[in-house]
């Protein structure tokens, strides 16, 4: 049993040293599990199950803790679902210049209003039009983030930092377009453990977090090929 499990874990070692491969999170799926709408997000994963991180969220400009939710903005014919807030589904304004959108706006992720607004007696998700920050912590690795999507007027401000210090921070700015969407592009993906999206005190959605998990370093790698040549080697000898 020692053996086998020396083995996987060397063999697990040596696929996490290769490239490292690009993940979505979207909020349709985590580690291949449906997220549905209303669903309270405190921790996500990508669809491939590669990626994880912890969610939490603040309402601005109290700063009180609340929650982020997913907002399904279509329906099962991919129609625009005609929900609480209709400014976040489609159609999409599109307003960047990288061309047609390749990953399908389903589910969104956005600070949700709903526990503080007397009138939704439906209990349906709505953005909150106070703003919030959403931050993803990413503990059990680094990784590499390189874009996001925005929905909704106003401005998203993305940053990202590793071990508590600032790496980046950008700004997407939809101006006063009703259902306008925009998507961040980093050049060069940057090394993060920890992303923010700052809302300011306007209403907005994120969705299709870019992302990828950090490989281990090259000394690693040859480390659990060692380990595995010589679990291979015990294993012949004892056989």
């Amino acid at each position: 049993m020692n053996l086998r499990r020396t083995l996987a874990a060397s063999a697990l070692g040596v696929a996490m040293c290769g490239a490292a491969s690009a993940a979505v999170i979207d909020f349709d799926t985590s580690n291949g599990i449906g997220v549905i709408n209303g669903q309270d997000i405190y921790s996500i994963m990508s669809a491939d199950g590669s990626v994880s991180a912890t969610v939490s969220t603040i309402v601005n400009p109290s700063g009180n803790t609340t929650v982020a939710r997913a907002y399904a903005t279509v329906d099962g014919a991919g129609n625009p679902r005609g929900g609480r807030d209709p400014d976040i589904e489609p159609t999409y304004v599109v307003v960047d210049t990288l061309g047609p959108l390749v990953d399908p706006i389903n589910n969104v992720l956005v600070v949700d209003e709903t526990p503080d607004d007397r009138n939704n007696t439906g209990n349906e998700v709505d953005d909150n039009r106070s703003g919030g920050v959403i931050t993803f912590d990413f503990t059990a690795m680094d990784v590499l983030f390189s874009g996001v999507t925005f929905i909704d007027d106003g401005t998203l401000v993305v940053s990202g930092s590793l071990d508590g210090n600032a790496v980046f921070s950008s700004i997407i700015d939809n101006g006063r377009t009703e259902n306008a969407l925009q998507r961040l592009a980093l050049g060069t993906s940057a090394r993060v453990d920890q992303l923010t999206f700052d809302f300011g005190r306007n209403s907005g959605a994120i969705d299709n977090v870019m992302v990828s998990a950090v490989p281990l370093p090259a000394g690693v790698a040859l480390l659990m090929t060692g380990l595995a040549a010589l679990g291979f080697a015990r294993r012949r000898k004892t056989t």
